[in-house]
C-alpha cells in the first residue's frame, strides 16, 4: 500500500525577524512577520496582550475573521488589530496571499500614540485601501532590520514614526467619518505634525532655522515645537537634526558634495557645527561615514580650500 502524500503546509513561507523586541523612538517592536498564505488554506494568528497587530496584504485576496465578522481583505489594504482580538485569515481558493504583519505597542501607553488603542468595548477597524505609501513605509523598515550596518536602528526608528503618524491620522479620519466622539483638537494636533513633517522633508535644503518653518506653516515657534513633542515624543530641533544627518548621509555615499559644500547646503553655521551635529546621530565625523560608505577617494568631489569663518 502507497504512503499518502504528506499534506501542504497552510504557509509557503513565513519570515519573522526580530529575536527579541527593540524599542524605537515612542515605539517597542515586538514582531514583524512576513508570511505568504497557500490558496485555500488559513492560519491562525495567537492573541496577543497588550500589542497592536498592524495587517498589510501585499497581494491576494482573503477573508479576514475577528470574532463573528468575516470581513474580505485584499491586497493593499490594511487593518490594526487591537490586544486581546483574535483573528484568522482564510486565502481565496484560486490564489495565495502574501501578508506582512508588524506587532508593536506605543512605548508610553497614556502619551499620544496611545490613542491608536481602541477603546474598551470597541471593535478593531474594518480594513482600510492603502495608496502604496503604507506599504512603502513597512517595506522600508522591512529593508532596515534587515541592514547589517550601524545606521539601522535610526532608519527604522524614523519608519515607524511614520508608520505611526500615518495609523494616528487615518484612526482620527475614521472616527470623525463615523459621527464618533474624537476630540478635534487633537486631530487638529495631528495634522499640525503631519503638515510640519511634510514641510521638513520638502525643504530641508531650504530651511535655515526653525523659526522660518514656523512661520510658514503660520504658527509660532514656542506652540509649534510645544505640540511636535507632545506628538511624536520628540523635540522638533532633534528631528530637524535626525533629518539633516540623513540626507547628509546619502549625499556622502554618493561622493559628489564635499563635506563643505554639504554643511553649506544643510545651513550649519560651520564645519564644526555639521560634524558635532552629524557625529551625536551617527557616531562618526562626515569624513569618517564618507570612507566607510562612500565611494573611493578617487572618485569623490575634491574638497575645495576651506574659506574664511568656515572651521
Amino acid at each position: 500500500m502507497r504512503a499518502s502524500a504528506e499534506a501542504p503546509k497552510p504557509l509557503a513561507f513565513d519570515r519573522w525577524y526580530l529575536d527579541r523586541a527593540m524599542t524605537l523612538g515612542a515605539f517597542t517592536l515586538e514582531q514583524v512577520r512576513d508570511c505568504c498564505i497557500r490558496k485555500g488554506r488559513n492560519v491562525w494568528i495567537d492573541r496577543t496582550e497588550g500589542a497592536l497587530t498592524l495587517l498589510y496584504a501585499l497581494s491576494g485576496e482573503t477573508t479576514l475573521s475577528v470574532g463573528e465578522r468575516q470581513l474580505p481583505f485584499a491586497a493593499r489594504q490594511y487593518a490594526l488589530m487591537q490586544p486581546g482580538d483574535r483573528w484568522k485569515l482564510v486565502s481565496a481558493a484560486a490564489a495565495s496571499a502574501r501578508i506582512l504583519s508588524v506587532r508593536f505597542r506605543p512605548a508610553m501607553p497614556d502619551g499620544p500614540y496611545g490613542r491608536l488603542l481602541a477603546a474598551r468595548g470597541e471593535a478593531s477597524a474594518e480594513p482600510a485601501a492603502d495608496d502604496g505609501r503604507l506599504e512603502d513605509l513597512l517595506l522600508g523598515l522591512v529593508r532596515e532590520l534587515e541592514a547589517p550596518d550601524v545606521h539601522a536602528r535610526t532608519m527604522a526608528e524614523s519608519y515607524m514614526l511614520q508608520l505611526g503618524v500615518r495609523l494616528l491620522r487615518d484612526r482620527t479620519r475614521s472616527g470623525a467619518a463615523n459621527g464618533g466622539t474624537s476630540d478635534a483638537r487633537k486631530a487638529g494636533k495631528s495634522e499640525l505634525v503631519y503638515e510640519t513633517i511634510r514641510y521638513l522633508d520638502e525643504n530641508l535644503e531650504r530651511i535655515r532655522e526653525l523659526g522660518e518653518l514656523a512661520a510658514a506653516i503660520g504658527y509660532s515657534y514656542s506652540h509649534l515645537s510645544h505640540v511636535f513633542r507632545l506628538e511624536m515624543g520628540e523635540s522638533l530641533q532633534s528631528y530637524w537634526t535626525g533629518r539633516r544627518a540623513l540626507r547628509a548621509m546619502k549625499l556622502l555615499q554618493t561622493g559628489r558634495t564635499s563635506v563643505t559644500q554639504i554643511a553649506e547646503m544643510l545651513h550649519y553655521q560651520s564645519i564644526h557645527s555639521f560634524s558635532k551635529a552629524f557625529k551625536k546621530v551617527t557616531g562618526l565625523t562626515p569624513s569618517e561615514y564618507q570612507e566607510l560608505y562612500g565611494p573611493p577617494s578617487e572618485h569623490r568631489w575634491e574638497e575645495p580650500q576651506a574659506r574664511e569663518g568656515w572651521i
